[in-house]
């Protein structure tokens, strides 16, 4: 037997060197109108068997004032009954015709897919429109779905991440329905059937929606049946644009009390622009120079140099109005003060250390890379054009998207750091503090933190302190 090889890994002070993948070509799709206002796109794919339809309604939470979870109870009641078919029948007929269909609720959308088998397209749409053109929202239905979502809502107050994501959120949105990541509980305690029915005639207009059309079928073919299905639809919308998020003028801490934690999450972010701001890209590889991965200097810090975590990460989220930046971890609970410190360095350090050549060409590679790989699927190619209807983008942005990130420059990654200039919002999610000790030990947070307060997991305040007095 020969010797065995010895694998030589990189030093952990550089990434590995990698090739520069190539853009990938995005299909290029087709687009129009039908005479119901109805906007399609259609990628027509034969080299698999499926077919994927993608319903996109515009408004998803940002339609929702006051937030009442209006766009999610659409979602989730919608197949529990048509005119034509009962919940049973439908899950029979999707069954019978080999579809599949799920919803998806965003901050912009609500999102109806159906997956198909290519020989039986038609019987699925037909399914599908029923679903989409003649629900009844039965009153028993809505009952269970607002009960089966209040339960899963106190499920979810069981874990750390979802309650930071809900403070984190209220803290850089507000009242705006950006920051309500569910509705109140006595909302869905008082939903009705006839709540839903005015909440569909409020948000089905045609000439706010679109047909995505991806995979093994003639897409005129799906048009013909839709164009039937929907001439003379007489929905509009009724609902109100809500203005902008407004940042709050002064940097905010919240600290979610959660009993018995031998973990804290730590969340710290920022409001950022819309999608489509110039500062969009540059912050994209920016925050994937932070914490998009096993180099990201978040993750070297307070992994590797520390040991303080498993992971750290950024995430750089855009919408239709707004967006935030966020960088996270978990720790154990007794290093949860120098965790963050550390967080804080990092971020402080950007105008003195901006990101180099290398890390910005091992970000490309990361950024590019995704993205190649994830449109290789329909329902990804199907995602990708619905984006262009929600956010508004021109036809050709994804086709020319690895160029634009390639045209980025250092100049302006190392300027999309300015965004962590604006008042911060931290979120710590664990065993209560030591208040007295948050006042003095953690004045370090004193330029960009004025004020914590203290909440349960239920959302409810408890308390107040000021930081460095």
């Amino acid at each position: 037997m020969g010797a065995l090889k010895t694998w030589e890994f990189p030093p952990k002070d550089r990434a590995p060197v990698q090739p520069v993948l190539p853009a990938g070509s995005f299909p290029v799709h087709a687009r129009g109108r039908l005479s119901s206002g109805l906007t399609w796109m259609a990628v027509p794919r034969s080299d698999v068997e499926l077919v994927e339809l993608a319903w996109v309604v515009e408004g998803g939470w940002r339609s929702d004032v006051p937030r009442r979870g209006m766009p999610e109870l659409l979602g989730r009641c919608m197949p529990e009954g048509t005119v034509e078919r009962s919940v049973h029948q439908i899950a029979f007929d999707l069954e019978r015709w080999g579809a599949y269909l799920h919803v998806d609720v965003d901050e912009d959308a609500l999102t109806f897919h159906l997956t198909s088998l290519a020989a039986t397209w038609a019987e699925a749409l037909g399914v599908f429109l029923d679903v989409l053109l003649q629900p009844t929202f039965p009153a028993p239905a809505v009952r269970r779905e607002a009960l089966r979502w209040r339960q899963q809502i106190e499920a979810a107050r069981a874990e750390p991440e979802f309650l930071a994501r809900e403070r984190m959120r209220a803290s850089l949105f507000g009242d705006h329905p950006y920051g309500q990541v569910v509705p109140p509980a006595e909302a869905l305690e008082a939903v009705h059937r006839w709540d839903l029915l005015t909440g569909y005639a409020d948000r089905m207009d045609l000439t706010r929606s679109a047909l995505i059309i991806v995979g093994a079928v003639d897409p005129e073919a799906v048009l013909r049946v839709v164009e039937a299905a929907t001439a003379g639809w007489p929905l509009r919308a009724r609902w109100d644009e809500p203005p902008a998020p407004r940042p709050a003028a002064d940097g905010q801490g919240h600290w979610v009390v959660r009993p018995q934690s031998v973990q804290t999450e730590i969340w710290v972010g920022v409001p950022v622009g819309s999608v489509g701001t110039p500062d969009w890209l540059p912050g994209l590889l920016l925050s994937t120079v932070l914490g998009g991965g096993a180099s990201g200097r978040l993750f070297v810090r307070l992994r590797e140099e520390k040991g303080y975590t498993y992971g750290a990460y950024s995430r750089h989220q855009r919408f239709l109005r707004g967006g935030w930046w966020v960088v996270s971890t978990q720790v154990r609970k007794d290093v949860t003060r120098e965790a963050l410190r550390e967080v804080v360095r990092i971020l402080e350090d950007l105008p003195e250390r901006p990101p180099d050549r290398a890390e910005i060409e091992a970000a490309l590679r990361y950024v590019i890379g995704r993205f190649v790989i994830q449109h290789q699927t329909l329902q990804a190619v199907a995602r990708r054009l619905r984006d262009l209807f929600v956010y508004r983008l021109p036809d050709d942005f994804w086709r020319t998207y690895a160029d634009m990130l390639r045209a980025v420059t250092p100049a302006a990654v190392a300027e999309a750091g300015s965004a962590w200039r604006a008042p911060w919002h931290v979120v710590c999610v664990g065993e209560g503090p030591d208040v007295g000790a948050l006042r003095t030990e953690w004045d370090f947070l004193e330029p960009h933190v004025r004020t914590w307060h203290m909440w349960d997991v239920h959302g409810r305040r408890i308390g107040e302190t000021g930081v460095g007095r």
